[in-house]
């Protein structure tokens, strides 16, 4: 309809960049470059260059981009970025500082500049640039936004950047990227009733952006309710019918809900819009050995070899419903081809990928008949990685059931060597301390639970070691708040009735233990609970 259009000509040469070769592209792209006057083909060139890491054709073309639009402060950031990719930060300075010279409202320089005086650590020159942009355009959402971010790294509460982040949502009401910070947080907070609530504002007020639909169904998934989680991803797939995306999140929700039909159907249709989507696979896989359907796992496991020959996902895929079936000595040849493979796509020693992976190999071959391999195994993975902390993790979790206390006292020991602040770990060495009647248990606890507040299980653990301390009142305190946190645990509720006893308060042991009592069969120490009501009458 109009062969003269730039920018349909530049897509038209782009959506042929798969199956073409990349020098016919170029030269495609170039051809429409020299006849035309806009920069929508430079910008093409440009990217094209950068992709391929090719950084001097990619400064040769815009310097053509410069030429055509001088004014334009996007050669100049684009420049910057090139030379930032040579380690000329200095260079890379001066452009971003001609591009903010040309625009002074133009975030991505500003953007760029600030994380430069991050990294200097001068974080009031970073503030500074994000108020100059907000002198010459007031409306700038990003950076609103980027300043409470600041904020907030320099320490301002979470209420100040709260309304730092509402500041912008009234600013520009119709921005969905405001609302989508606003809601991230309060996750990040854990105030999930708050997010809730902006969520639902959010959609109120764009009832089709992506953005707050994907956000929506996080948030109720965080909140559980799987159900209304599966409303907004079906939502967002309607507004996004190309994309596998909204198809991925489907299939979590419907797995929460444990509809495997429907989780199933839901990857299978991201694949269908994004076959060679290996993450879709290789979750599909992972359903289809959830739902107990070990011959389709076995096939997908298989079909991620075909696909990708030599990578270990496919591998590890298959050790895992080797493992499900209990063909333990299949699996554990499976896991070690994988770890031989790259360990899951991580090519790095000691990855956490790898880590699992060796893992579940050594897990393999302790309920294989290679018990006698197994520690040999675990002995040559920890010296030739010694900086591994999963692995090492993970062998204190499998002591720790075994009730060897004082073997995984070590490991998580060795753990924290590495970790400091790995707060699972001081969480597990503060109940072993305690259940081996050991010192020390107290402040590994509430170290725990300062770097992870707000836990049922480390409040739980805290609860016990405030109990062994004599310290009753706190211990009822924390296992509150534990409950709080997890209202249906019933083990937590039945350990809250007893220290409520301990301290003689019958009343409110009485009302823990007939809440026990209405559980029926969702508790299995009935028997126990009806012997302690009938000592309180």
């Amino acid at each position: 309809m109009n062969p003269k259009d730039s920018r349909s000509r530049t897509q038209l040469i782009l959506s042929k960049a798969s199956t073409a070769k990349p020098e016919d592209v170029l030269a495609d792209l170039k051809a429409i470059s020299d006849s035309d006057p806009s920069a929508v083909a430079d910008i093409a060139i440009i990217r094209a260059h950068l992709q391929r890491r090719d950084l001097d054709k990619a400064m040769a073309a815009i310097d053509v981009l410069e030429r055509k639009s001088p004014k334009r402060p996007i050669a100049a950031n684009l420049r910057g970025l090139v030379l930032l990719a040579k380690k000329d930060v200095s260079g890379a300075r001066q452009n971003f500082e001609k591009a903010l010279s040309l625009d002074p409202a133009f975030y991505p320089a500003a953007a760029l500049l600030a994380s430069l005086d991050m990294a200097d650590k001068k974080p009031e020159a970073a503030k500074l640039r994000f108020e100059a942009v907000l002198k010459a355009a007031p409306d700038s959402v990003k950076a609103h936004l980027a300043l409470a971010e600041l904020k907030e790294i320099g320490g301002a509460s979470k209420e100040e950047i709260a309304g730092l982040i509402e500041q912008a949502v009234l600013i520009k009401p119709l921005d969905p990227a405001a609302r989508v910070a606003l809601v991230d947080h309060h996750l990040k907070h854990r105030d999930l009733k708050a997010a809730q609530i902006a969520a639902q504002k959010g959609i109120a007020a764009l009832p089709e952006a992506p953005e707050l639909l994907e956000v929506q169904g996080r948030v109720r998934m965080l909140a559980g309710e799987y159900n209304q989680a599966t409303e907004s991803f079906n939502a967002l797939a309607r507004v996004m019918p190309r994309s596998p995306m909204p198809h991925m999140r489907l299939a979590e929700a419907y797995m929460a809900l444990k509809n495997f039909p429907n989780a199933t159907a839901s990857l299978k249709r991201a694949l269908d819009l994004a076959p060679d989507y290996g993450v879709a696979r290789k979750r599909l896989g992972e359903v289809q050995l959830a739902a107990g359907d070990y011959k389709a796992a076995l096939l997908t496991a298989a079909l991620m070899q075909k696909q990708e020959p030599g990578k270990a996902a496919g591998l590890a895929l298959q050790g895992d419903v080797l493992s499900a079936q209990k063909d333990w000595a299949a699996a554990a040849a499976a896991y070690r081809q994988s770890l031989n493979a790259g360990g899951d796509g991580a090519n790095a020693a000691g990855s956490d990928a790898a880590a699992g992976l060796a893992a579940k190999l050594h897990h393999a071959l302790t309920l294989g008949a290679s018990k006698g391999e197994a520690e040999k195994f675990a002995a040559g993975w920890i010296s030739a990685h010694p900086k591994d902390a999963v692995f090492q993790f993970y062998l204190g979790g499998e002591e720790l059931l075994q009730g060897q206390f004082a073997q995984a006292e070590s490991r998580f020991v060795a753990v924290l060597k590495l970790q400091p602040e790995n707060a699972p770990a001081l969480n597990n060495i503060a109940w072993l301390l305690m259940k081996q009647g050991k010192p020390g248990a107290l402040p590994l606890i509430e170290k725990a639970n300062q770097l992870a507040p707000k836990q049922a299980e480390f409040l739980d653990t805290y609860s016990m070691v405030l109990e062994a301390e004599k310290q009753l009142p706190k211990a009822i305190e924390v296992q509150n708040q534990a409950l709080d946190l997890q209202p249906e645990n019933h083990e937590m509720r039945m350990r809250l009735a007893k220290l409520y006893l301990a301290t003689g308060d019958k009343g409110r042991a009485a009302s823990e233990l007939q809440r026990l009592a209405k559980a029926g069969k969702q508790y299995g120490g009935q028997a126990e609970v009806q012997r302690l009501l009938r000592a309180l009458n």
